[in-house]
């Protein structure tokens, strides 16, 4: 029972006893009366529900002697799972609140079991030298080589592919950190990679495998929410490379940002700070001592949003984010206080914001800070940079020092470097994604990561220069596998350009066919290098993989069959020939039918024909798809229509093919089937021909044709004859030049998720229905693959979350641009309008008639938490810039014209009209305290989302402040005092003049007389009308009055006093 029902449980029973003449049914129809009233008001919590729950959270490995995946090339390898952390999933229950019904109170919660593992799969029995695309069942997670800029992005969320660079011994030392929940580590098989911490930490010291010379992925508290809360239901596939090689970095995207009013009172430079790889803040210090201006993008794949400009003045060095020239560190305002920088820099120093300390440089007091701490650095200190723990690292000219997070010093490292800097030449800073210090030098074309525990400095990572020359030192951002790039020129245009960058990646487009088929002939101990000849092979494969312990001739037959060619033995050698070669040898005709002596003649080059019937109408060939994930397609060759025959041939090759390069293997199958159909042999030859080898290719000038052949069989002999047959050689049957279909795709980009933007809103009633305990919420996301997401609430300050709202879908909502004057809210305001910047392109606004406006159409919320204006609208104008222009509104609607004063550009737009825009149910007993709440993007682990501390105060249910407040002196000196009420429930009185409900249980009033800043007296009312007596007054003022201050609330039996009108008459 909750406490409303508790409260009302007593009052009713003490009423129903008077009532009930004392009698033991009066009390409990009284008891039963008051709790009904008393849940009203505050609901008790509803039934809790069970849904589906996990019975079994044993996990089951890979069996002993599982096959393991042998690759070359680039192709898939499926995981086999050879660890899972504790032997079994991790099993959350998770409680979720169910949606109230309209009348209010807790629908109760249902409880799900959602399972997560960690653990192992081994990918291949070998080292490789970098990975690509990842896929959890049939979903890709990942693509390190994409030119996509949102795939980039999100793929390095999970696994940055730029610390497998195999010549810089990175991922040796960046993975021996602790990662996220949600992410993966591949170790690629490193002869001295180090044991997984985590799998160390399960096992016991010295207990763990580290896996030398195997591929091995660990994913970590990976939720199994959408693979059947199994294991098995999410299979494991990895796109492995061997044979690649660094590639230069890639440019994904490079947008132009033009200043928003350049004139010639901006000086010659300007400065960034990034927020995020997709967000900056640029300012623009004035000349002649006009304000400093800055202003916020954010920066799309095909565009870019401004949102807001602020005015700084301009004696602040660097608009506040300078530090002062005494011992009390960073200026106390801080630069666009209202935007949550993560990194700001200018040229006075470096400010940086991380786990909500604030972390600073300054070159004025050669101080650094971090928090309250302060210390003064070395005099050649060039840089700064704070990692995820709160340690500082700064750059100084003979090395890299590192402090603890009270600036403790914790070591210092002789990492150098090959260029030359000093103060402002050098940027750093910490990529959590990578988990290394990067730093860029003022060219900004060299880069490096720098592992410092293992000071490893990974090889230059080289951009193109810029030109011309920036008027200012660049600044960069590091984002898991990307790189952002800002710089500035201010001739002739004022223009800002962010380039992103994919940072290098180990890609391949194959290995020698020659290299492959070494690899796997060596695979036997029988054979010796030397006894290998492959230097007639020319192909590339692509990819090729095998698994198990299957034969070396099966593996080689599979290349036989795809690159055709013959493996022979010649001279004491494997050696492998191409087919389609040129004519060694011209056999004389009267050379053939060699036969010993005394023999009868025979036939001189017997040969045989295939039916037609027998030979293939059509080809199909399988193959594996690189295009569609590696999956299996078939690809025809071309149709023999006008042949008898009626047979189609099928033949699969584990083999990684294009279409057009397995079109034209089907076409060149077909053609070579039809052109062995007649076979020569056997023909014997003279001991003159000794050196004829299988595989060779001979022309016999025959009586009635010249014949090419193939040789497929070459005995020798015991009396010296050599015993041959062979098939027609044709040369041009290997040039082929079909072009195949393609199908279906397989996904090669990933929506990017990115994180999802919160308001929670306690505003005035809009929807009648709502007339209960609540607040509005919206969800949102900037990207356009943003998939939804979950608010969620904790009550016990962190420990535990609990999901009370879901949204699928973007909810509308933006940052304005500039900022409405004030209004009275009395009239339509035709005059002013309002350009808002939304935070996806995905998002629209729609224009509506003035009519449906009327009638409650197109409400928004407008400002910020505690200066809400509610408005409507009638036109909303796209521009070309993807902003939209709103005009003709109904201001300070449902009591908040109090608001319309208070707003600032960059204050926040909630279309509250957008279906996907929630009511979020709450308890009276909620009503004053703070909760703390969490955005969380749909398959986003929870500490993925930042805390937000709200208090709901009620404010949907507050009645509206009393209008046409007046008053009058009668005969008596008696004011009279009346007014006209609102009420928050919808009313039709701009259109009907029909007067509205009273909204609440009754109409009641307090009055406060006020003298000066002191509530004299309070009056009560139940009308629109009170009388304040001349004796009153006298009490109150000493003499009757004849001016008078009241204030007037409506009250509510819930919340107490309404919003306050207020008059001196």
């Amino acid at each position: 029972m909750s406490t409303g029902q508790i409260v009302g449980g007593v009052v009713g029973g003490i009423v129903g006893f008077v009532a009930g003449a004392g009698t033991p049914a009066g009390v409990a129809q009284g008891v039963a009366y008051g709790a009904a009233i008393g849940g009203a008001l505050d609901p008790p919590p509803g039934p809790k529900l069970d849904g589906p729950r996990i019975d079994d959270d044993s996990a089951q490995t890979s069996e002993y002697g599982a096959p393991i995946a042998h690759i070359n090339g680039k192709i898939d390898a499926i995981g086999k799972v050879i660890w899972v952390e504790g032997g079994k999933m991790k099993i959350i229950a998770v409680e979720t609140d169910n949606e109230g019904s309209k009348g209010g109170g807790d629908a109760g919660t249902t409880e799900t079991d959602e399972a997560f593992w960690t653990g192992t799969v081994v990918l291949a029995d070998h080292l490789v030298d970098g990975i690509g695309r990842v896929w959890f069942g049939s979903n890709l997670v990942s693509n390190g080589l994409s030119e996509d800029l949102d795939t980039a992005i999100a793929s390095g969320e999970l696994f940055p592919t730029f610390s497998l660079q195999s010549d810089t011994g990175l991922l040796k030392s960046s993975l021996n950190t602790n990662p996220e929940s949600g992410t993966i580590r591949v170790y690629p098989g490193y002869d001295d990679q180090p044991v997984d911490p985590r799998y160390e930490a399960s096992l016991g010291a010295g207990k763990a495998s580290a896996w030398r010379g195997y591929t091995t992925m660990f994913v970590y508290n990976m939720p199994l929410k959408d693979y059947g809360n199994s294991i098995a239901g999410m299979p494991i596939k990895v796109e492995l490379i061997v044979n690649g090689a660094n590639e230069a970095p890639l440019l994904l995207n490079s947008i132009t940002v033009d200043h928003p009013e350049p004139d010639s009172n901006i000086s010659y430079w300007g400065n960034c700070a990034y927020l995020n790889s997709s967000e900056a803040v640029i300012w623009f210090p004035y000349n002649s001592g006009a304000p400093e201006k800055a202003y916020k993008v954010e920066v799309s794949a095909d565009g870019y949003t401004r949102i807001g400009i602020s005015v700084y003045s301009a004696s602040g060095r660097g608009f506040g984010q300078g530090w002062s020239d005494n011992d009390n560190g960073p200026y106390s305002k801080k630069p666009l206080a209202a935007w949550p920088l993560a990194i700001l820099d200018d040229t006075n120093g470096r400010f940086v914001f991380k786990n909500g300390v604030e972390y600073g440089r300054s070159v004025f007091t050669g101080k650094i800070y971090a928090g309250p701490y302060s210390l003064t650095t070395p005099p050649d200190t060039y840089a700064m940079a704070v990692d995820d723990s709160g340690n500082v690292y700064l750059v100084l000219s003979t090395g890299i020092s590192k402090y603890d997070s009270t600036l403790t010093l914790i070591s210092t490292k002789a990492i150098t470097f090959s260029e030359s800097y000093a103060n402002r030449d050098v940027e750093a800073m910490w990529d959590s994604g990578t988990g290394l210090l990067w730093l860029m030098f003022a060219s900004a074309e060299h880069f490096y990561a720098v592992d410092y525990d293992s000071s490893i400095t990974s090889t230059l990572v080289v951009l193109p220069a810029i030109t011309p020359a920036p008027e200012a030192n660049p600044k960069f951002h590091i984002n898991g596998g990307v790189l952002t790039r800002f710089y500035y020129d201010h001739n002739p245009n004022y223009i800002a350009t962010l380039e992103r960058w994919r940072l290098p990646v180990v890609d391949g487009s194959g290995q020698s066919l020659a290299t492959v088929t070494r690899e796997r002939l060596e695979q036997s101990k029988l054979i010796e290098p030397d006894d290998i000849d492959v230097t007639l092979l020319t192909d590339t494969v692509k990819g090729f993989k095998t698994s198990g312990y299957g034969s070396i001739r099966s593996a080689i037959s599979v290349l036989t069959a795809g690159y055709p060619f013959d493996m022979i033995d010649a001279g004491y050698q494997l050696k492998s020939v191409p087919r389609g070669q040129s004519s060694v040898m011209t056999i004389d005709y009267n050379d053939l039918d060699a036969r010993p002596d005394g023999a009868s003649p025979g036939v001189a080059l017997p040969s045989k024909y295939e039916m037609a019937k027998q030979l293939p109408r059509r080809v199909d060939l399988g193959f594996l798809d690189s295009a569609r994930n590696y999956d299996k397609n078939v690809q025809p060759s071309i149709e023999r229509l006008a042949s008898t025959a009626v047979n189609i041939e099928s033949f699969d090759l584990a083999l990684v093919f294009d279409v057009d390069e397995a079109a034209q293997r089907a076409n060149y199958e077909i053609d070579r089937k039809s052109l062995e159909r007649r076979s020569f042999g056997p023909f014997f030859l003279p001991q003159t021909y000794q050196a004829l080898e299988a595989a060779d290719v001979i022309t016999i000038p025959a009586p009635e044709a010249t014949y090419e052949l193939r040789l497929t069989e070459v005995n020798h002999l015991a009396d010296g004859r050599v015993q041959c047959a062979g098939v027609p050689n044709d040369s041009t049957i290997n040039i082929q030049n079909a072009v195949g279909g393609q199908g279906v795709l397989g996904d090669t980009t990933i929506s990017y998720a990115g994180p999802s933007i919160m308001h929670l809103l306690d505003i005035p009633l809009i929807r009648d229905e709502d007339n209960k305990a609540g607040f509005a919420a919206a969800l949102s996301g900037k990207s356009s693959g943003w998939p939804g997401g979950n608010i969620t609430r904790s009550l016990d300050s962190g420990q535990t979350w609990k999901s009370i709202q879901s949204f699928r879908s973007h909810v509308t909502a933006g940052v304005c641009r500039d900022s409405l004057p004030a209004h009275d809210g009395c009239v339509i305001d035709r005059s002013s309008i309002l350009t808002v910047d939304l935070y996806s392109s995905a998002m629209t606004i729609s224009s509506i008639t003035e009519d449906q406006m009327m009638i409650g159409k197109n409400y928004f919320a407008y400002g910020v938490d505690g200066r809400w204006e509610i408005g409507r609208f009638v036109n909303a104008t796209l521009n070309v810039d993807g902003s939209y222009t709103l005009d003709t509104f109904i201001r300070g609607a449902k009591g908040s014209e109090l608001y319309t004063d208070d707003h600032i550009d960059g204050d926040k737009f909630i279309f509250l009209a957008d279906a996907d825009a929630a009511f979020i149910a709450a308890n009276v007993s909620d009503i004053g305290v703070d909760r703390l709440y969490r955005g969380v993007t749909t398959g986003k682990n929870i500490d993925t989302a930042t805390d937000t501390t709200f208090k709901y105060a009620g404010v949907n249910l507050k009645p509206l402040s009393p209008v046409q407040l007046s008053g009058s002196i009668d005969g008596s000196n008696n004011w009279d005092l009346t007014w006209l009420r609102r009420s928050r429930l919808s009313s039709s009185w701009w259109v009907t003049g029909v007067a509205p409900v009273v909204g609440e249980d009754s109409e009641a009033y307090e009055i406060d007389i006020v003298n000066g800043s002191t509530v004299v007296r309070t009056l009560t009312a139940t009308t629109g009308a009170v009388e304040y007596t001349s004796a009153d007054q006298v009490t109150d003022f000493g003499s009757n009055q004849t001016t008078l201050n009241f204030r007037i609330y409506q009250l509510s039996t819930i919340v107490g006093r309404g919003f306050v009108a207020e008059i001196t008459l």
